[in-house]
């Protein structure tokens, strides 16, 4: 079976530009990196945080099922390709610093399995990091239109009920923002 991404992978970067999906600057800003992280960016697709990660950390990891949305991701020493399954992503346990999920969650029905990969993954004190649409913003009720048209079926979340899904996963909420039709939430493994 084709990954649903791999139907999008061309126009995907354009879309997320035109649409001002791509939050780069929030999210840096929000983590304040010391530089020295291992970082795993789950359904990382192009690449996109990776490259913008990538000045600000030792290594970042991009794990994605499509092949066609990972052959997009930019030769860099400090970046890792790996194809796989965010559910069962065989990459060591306790070896992160660091685990985003953005635009991704919501495209993942076994929600509760991969905040418990993310957990096992994540090194103690470790953070997670989702970046993704708030269920309760009518424009992002349109834009869930058009995903579930060309990619799938989808399940968003407000920002809180996020929060208190992080936390039944012992991924403690330390902050969130709330940008009116997406969310920025960074919780820790305790």
């Amino acid at each position: 079976m084709v990954p649903p991404f791999d139907r999008v992978s061309r126009c995907y970067d354009v879309c997320m530009h035109c649409g001002r999906f791509y939050h780069d600057e929030q999210i840096l800003d929000a983590l304040m990196l010391s530089g020295n992280e291992r970082i795993v960016d789950i359904g990382g697709g192009t690449g996109h945080y990776a490259i913008a990660f990538a000045k600000h950390c030792r290594q970042v990891t991009v794990l994605d099922e499509s092949p066609d949305m990972l052959a997009k991701v930019p030769p860099h020493e400090k970046i890792r390709v790996v194809r796989g399954d965010a559910l069962q992503t065989g990459l060591d346990a306790a070896s992160f610093d660091l685990a985003l999920l953005s635009d991704v969650i919501h495209h993942i029905p076994a929600q509760d399995q991969l905040l418990d990969e993310v957990y096992r993954l994540l090194k103690p004190g470790g953070r997670l990091v989702i970046h993704d649409f708030a269920a309760n913003s009518r424009r992002v009720r349109l834009f869930g239109h058009l995903e579930r048209l060309f990619i799938g079926p989808v399940t968003y979340h407000t920002l809180d009920a996020m929060a208190a899904i992080c936390a039944q996963h012992h991924l403690a909420p330390l902050s969130s923002i709330d940008m009116h039709w997406y969310y920025l939430i960074i919780a820790t493994k305790s």
